[in-house]
Formats: C-alpha cells, structure tokens, sequence
C-alpha cells in the first residue's frame, strides 16, 4: 500500500462513461483501440504544477477586496428591470417582454453566481495543492472517445482561471521558435488571434513595455492585462515573457507555460475534409492558402447583404435592422454549435439568451427566428456540403433506429464507438423530502429514433476529432519523444518550444485521416451492420478539394 499515492488507485472509476445510456461502454472491452489506450496514457502522464505567481496574484486581488477580472466584475446588464406603474395597463405583449427581461437577467445572475463559485473551488484546490512537486490528473473517455479529466474544478481542461493557475513541472529552453509561439500565444490571449502571425507577433513588440510591467508588477501598473479577452492566461503569458527578457539571452529561458493550437470552428473542419468540400475548407483553413480566413465574419457578411436585400424588397421583419448590428459576434454561437446538432428552434433560444435581439422593435421571438432564417441560410450558401454530410448522418441513424439497430462505426483511431440512445424506463418514488424519478435504459430494447438521429451528426464529428487528438498524442511522442501536453479537444498545447513539431503533426495526421474516403468506409460499414432488408441512403457526393492541402495549412490550427 505504501508504494502507491494517488486517489484514483483507490477509487475506481470507469474509463469509458456514458451516463443513463452507455452506449460504448455497454460494449465489448476490445471497443477502445490500443492506440486510443496509448493516448489516454501519454496525456495522464504529463506532470503539472501550481503557478505559484498566479495565485498569488489572485490571493492579492481577494484580499484588497478586488475583482477578479472576467468573473466578478459587475455587469450593468444584469440589473433586473423595474416593474413600470402601470404594468396593469399594459399590453399582453408589452408584459411578456418585461417578464423575458426579467427572465434573462435572472440566468445571468445565477450563471454569475455559478461561476464565482467554481472559481472559489479552484483556488481552495490551488492553495491546498501548492506546495505539491508535481500534479498528475486521471482522464477518462465519453462514449465517442473524447477524453476528459476526472477531477473538477482544478484541471487544465477547466474556466481561464483553472488554466492560468497550471504550468507543466518540466521546464524547456524557449529558442528562438519558442520565442515566437510565446508572442503568438500573448496576441492570442488578448483576442488578437484573427490577426496573421507576423500581426500578432507585431502587436506583442509594440505593447512590450505594458507587458512587461503586467508580468513583473501586475497590481501596481495601469491595469493593461485585466482588458484584455483572456486576462489571467494573458497574465502568465506576460509573467513568462517578462522574466524571459530579463535574462541576456530570453531563448534560454526555461517555460512551462502551455502554448495552445486552437482549430478553426473545427467541427466544420472535420465535416468539410469528409466530403472534400473546397469551400468550407478554404473558410476554416484548411487550404493552403497563406491568408488566415474568417468563417464567421464570412457568415454575417452574407446576413448582413440577405438582409439588405430583404430591405429592398419592403420587408417589415428586415426593416427593424440596422445592418452594423449583424457582426461576426451575433452569428458565430449558432455556426459553431451547427456541427455539433443545434437546431433552428436552439439558434432562436441563443440568440435571445445571448441578447443579440435586445433593442429590435417589434416581437423577439419574431425577431429571432427571422435571424435565424437568414443565419441557416448564409450557412447554406457557404458550407452547404458539410450540412448535407450531417442530413446523411442523421438519416443512416434514423433507418438503423427504425430496424433496432444501434448506430455502431469505427473511428479513425481504430475504436468501435456505439451510439444507442434506448427509451427511458422512469419509477417515480415518493419520499419524506418530496418525490424522486428514477430514470435507467436498462432492460430496454426499444430505441428512441428522435435521439438516434438528432445525436448522430455531432456524435460522428466528436468521435472523429476525437481521433485526430490521440492519433497526433501518439505521433509526437513516437517521433519527437515529447511528453508534456495539455489537449482540451480542438485545442492541443505542449512547450513552447515543441509548438512547431506539434503543429505539424497536427496536419500531418488531419491529412492522414482524410487522404482516403472515410466517408465511404463510414457508409460501407453501416451497410454491413444494417439488418437485412434495410436500405441506407448514399453519402453525398465529394467534392474538389485535396487533402493534401492540409500539410501546407498555415492557419489550420493556430
């Protein structure tokens, strides 16, 4: 017993978990790939520590009764309305829209007060854990494959503060490339990250001095790191960057900060390359065109001319618009959340819980949906195939459903993921406190055709991106011997130092997953497991694009 340290020895927990349905997990225990196996290892490996700096600075923040920049700030939208005087007289509709106000900012405050709470847990977590030598965090796989931590709170798939508050136990020399991917992490931090390389590095050069007096005095300078999208990530990036130039040769500088590679609304990413569609990987970087592109300002620029010309065309729902109110902030929730199942009725919810409606005369329900109508259909016209790929998922699922079948595919990372979403079997049980329900698949065997199909689409993506993390885990350590990753599903970080072999592996592997056909193997084998009898749809048609373009990327994960 003495010989082992460590909760999870003694705690067991699943590796594969799946909730009420357990899907993979109810399956075979040769449904998880060695390579994926491999992967989960390598991650779980990586030794961490507590920033010490960073919580100091919090611990500091807290004590002068500060806030804490992006947590516990106040917002002036989340004033709950008064109630008018003559609320009685009001119209119905005029009620309702009080009632929606009052509604929105009552989420808000309770989503604050969540929010400050995890954050209190995080830094009790940190203090307690600070004078530890090394941190090691057990993982453990969803249904689809993706790998999350075990622990709450504290880990480094956790809030900006979480992750500012890790750095890796082994430091590296930063070298001139580590140098340079240090700088692009800093512009990153600050929301400069739609900017090329050479812009954001620029920016990091111009703003050197506020730099560095947030990483060597962050509380008693002007405050520059606390306005920025990411402050305390940006705040550890300064630190790193200012004790880095204050030796004579700042490559030398020992980092253990993690520089994060974050894909390009990777769920279209991975939806585009499965039917080569040329445009969706142009807009998401996968090309290797040298610009970096924009999907989502792409998209609202479509919004903003279908809106206008509605306009032309007297449109009362157009007409409550102004045209710079449709920015690439409005539009990018609902074209990220598009690969991974939202419907229209949930674009319409986003936009009023988001209060991109707020302001607009008229209904906003009304106004949502007509938003949402032009949002779908700028989609369409940009990324049209990777919807198309999505239907075709979705009507496989809903056939095998139909005929009792699971959704079962194999990803490319070798594991046999099952998707079977069995209709609920509910005890309500009544109890001295109230009334419990109780809610289980086991001994079901009808599934929920809805559930098959609506999941199928996002649940395929997961698993694919999925793979494309633990096939390039595997490949960095194999051919760079390197050990120390921090992987948050489409966003991979390792040293500074290692960022460039990271990256190309990145690409190396997207392109290896997608050099072939996938999409038909994913159709074939889905034929070979439909029972006899069933016909599927054909997967749509591929389009023009190489894959091989992905390897000359600059943009793909930046």
């Amino acid at each position: 017993m003495s010989g082992f340290d460590g909760g999870y020895y003694f705690i067991k927990e699943p590796l594969v978990r799946g909730g009420r349905h357990r899907h993979t997990a109810a399956d075979s225990n040769d449904a998880i790939s060695d390579l994926a196996l491999n992967a989960i290892n390598i991650i779980q490996a990586t030794p961490w520590r507590i920033n010490d700096w960073i919580l100091a600075v919090c611990d500091q923040l807290q004590k002068n009764s500060a806030e804490l920049p992006g947590v516990t700030e106040e917002n002036s939208q989340m004033v709950l309305p008064d109630r008018p005087d003559d609320f009685s007289n009001r119209t119905e509709k005029e009620q309702q829209r009080w009632y929606r106000q009052v509604r929105a900012v009552k989420r808000a405050k309770r989503r604050k007060k969540s929010r400050v709470g995890a954050v209190q847990r995080t830094l009790t977590i940190a203090r307690r854990l600070q004078n530890a030598p090394e941190l090691y965090f057990g993982h453990f796989f969803d249904f689809r494959t993706r790998i999350y931590p075990m622990s709450q709170d504290l880990h480094p798939q956790g809030d900006e503060i979480a992750r500012a508050l890790l750095i890796f136990k082994q430091g590296r020399p930063l070298g001139q490339r580590g140098l340079f991917w240090l700088a692009v992490r800093m512009a990153n931090c600050a929301g400069m990250d739609r900017l090329s390389y050479e812009q954001r590095v620029e920016w990091v050069i111009d703003h050197h001095q506020q730099i560095m007096n947030s990483g060597l005095t962050p509380l008693d300078g002007n405050g520059f790191w606390q306005n920025v999208e990411k402050p305390f990530s940006f705040l550890a990036t300064c630190r790193e960057w200012a004790l880095a130039h204050q030796l004579y040769d700042p490559e030398q500088y020992l980092s253990r900060l993690p520089v994060p590679l974050d894909g390009s609304v990777n769920g279209i990413q991975h939806l585009s390359m499965l039917c080569k569609d040329h445009t969706g990987a142009f807009l998401t970087n996968c090309s290797s065109d040298p610009h970096r592109h924009d999907l989502y300002e792409t998209i609202a620029v479509r919004v903003k001319d279908q809106i206008a010309i509605h306009q032309q065309k007297g449109c009362n729902f157009a007409a409550r618009w102004q045209l710079d109110q449709i920015t690439r902030k409005v539009v990018k929730r609902a074209v990220m959340t598009t690969p991974y199942g939202v419907t229209e009725r949930g674009i319409r919810n986003q936009l009023l819980e988001d209060g991109h409606i707020s302001g607009i005369d008229g209904n906003p329900v009304e106004n949502a949906a007509f938003l949402q109508a032009q949002i779908m259909e700028a989609m369409g016209a940009e990324i049209g195939p990777a919807r198309a790929v999505m239907d075709y998922f979705q009507a496989v699922a809903h056939k095998l459903a139909l005929a009792k079948t699971p959704l079962i595919w194999t990803n490319p990372a070798g594991s046999r993921i099952t998707q079977s979403y069995y209709r609920l079997r509910k005890k309500r049980i009544r109890t001295m406190v109230g009334q419990l329900v109780l809610q289980s698949s086991k001994g079901s065997r009808t599934l929920d055709a809805r559930r098959q199909k609506s999941g199928s689409a996002p649940n395929v993506i997961h698993a694919f991106d999925a793979a494309h993390l633990q096939r390039s885990v595997v490949d960095c350590q194999q051919h760079y011997d390197i050990h120390d990753y921090s992987m948050i599903h489409d966003s991979f970080a390792t040293h500074a130092d290692n960022t460039d072999r990271l990256s190309q592996v990145l690409r190396r592997q997207m392109y290896e997953i997608y050099r072939t056909n996938p999409l038909l193997t994913f159709h074939q084998e889905m034929c070979l497991r439909a029972p006899p009898g069933t016909t599927l749809p054909d997967p749509p048609d591929l389009g023009s694009f190489n894959p091989k373009e992905v390897l000359m990327a600059p943009y793909f994960f930046s």
